[in-house]
């Protein structure tokens, strides 16, 4: 991971800690705009979910969660890609497949995938079927 990226990751959590989400959200803003290498973007895609920048998550994650063409073949999302991307979708309405995404999601590999339907179940006041999400 590039230092000069990881050293901003600690400025940005304190922002989201104080509840400064704005400033948060600035801050990520900047840092998106340079190119972010392929071991940084969950790291940044956490980031932007806990600053509740959804859209800014879809446009990060996209590439690599529904590429096109060469991409395609070479490059394939990590489980934490594809639950990140998945919850940003929910959070933004798109359900259906936020939820189909999350399906796909091992909750070994990515535990957080299991919270994650769970709340997006809270969000469509699905409150029986999202219990044993909070359970496992």
């Amino acid at each position: 991971m590039s230092e000069g990226l990881a050293a901003e990751f600690p400025a940005i959590e304190s922002r989201i800690r104080q509840g400064e989400y704005a400033e948060a959200r600035r801050l990520l803003h900047a840092l998106c705009r340079g190119k972010i290498a392929r071991e940084q973007l969950l790291p940044v895609a956490r980031l932007l979910r806990q600053a509740y920048a959804h859209p800014r998550t879809i446009s990060l994650l996209a590439r690599i969660v529904r590429p096109k063409g060469r991409r395609q073949a070479s490059e394939s999302a990590s489980p934490g890609e594809r639950a990140e991307y998945a919850y940003a979708l929910g959070s933004l309405g798109a359900m259906r497949e936020a939820f189909a995404l999350l399906e796909s999601v091992s909750p070994k590999a990515y535990p957080e995938a299991l919270f994650f339907q769970g709340v997006l179940n809270m969000q469509r006041s699905n409150y029986a079927p999202a219990e044993p999400f909070f359970r496992r």
